[in-house]
């Protein structure tokens, strides 16, 4: 799991926050929902507000070109007026995340910078 915490984004105490969990892959995958449980357990506990959105990248069935486009262009139309606290991301086939987007799959970094725009 990569966490990227946003520099951009300053809420007060009782202001809502907006976490972003990206997965590389679909629902159903031990490894990921294992890791999504465990950090909703730490999320919920939060004495701050906290709106939790999840994106499922499907790239083990789908990773072609056109893919990672679209992923990019619904990425930037349903997020364009969130200002994320954190992106959180997971499987290893996946991307790290650093505070310079350094991504391992340059066509995920192109997805994921839509979100920064």
């Amino acid at each position: 799991m990569s966490l990227f915490i946003s520099g951009y984004v300053s809420a007060s105490e009782n202001e809502t926050r907006d976490i972003l969990f990206v997965n590389s892959y679909h629902y159903g995958m031990d490894w990921t929902d294992g890791e999504m449980e465990g950090a909703y357990e730490v999320l919920k506990q939060s004495s701050t507000p906290i709106q939790i959105h999840v994106e499922y990248m499907d790239t083990k069935r789908t990773s072609d070109e056109r893919h990672f486009e679209n992923l990019s262009n619904l990425f930037k139309h349903k997020y364009q007026d969130t200002k994320f606290s954190a992106i959180i991301t997971t499987d290893n086939g996946n991307f790290s995340i650093s505070p310079c987007r350094q991504l391992k799959s340059k066509k995920e970094q192109k997805v994921l910078d839509r979100l920064f725009q």
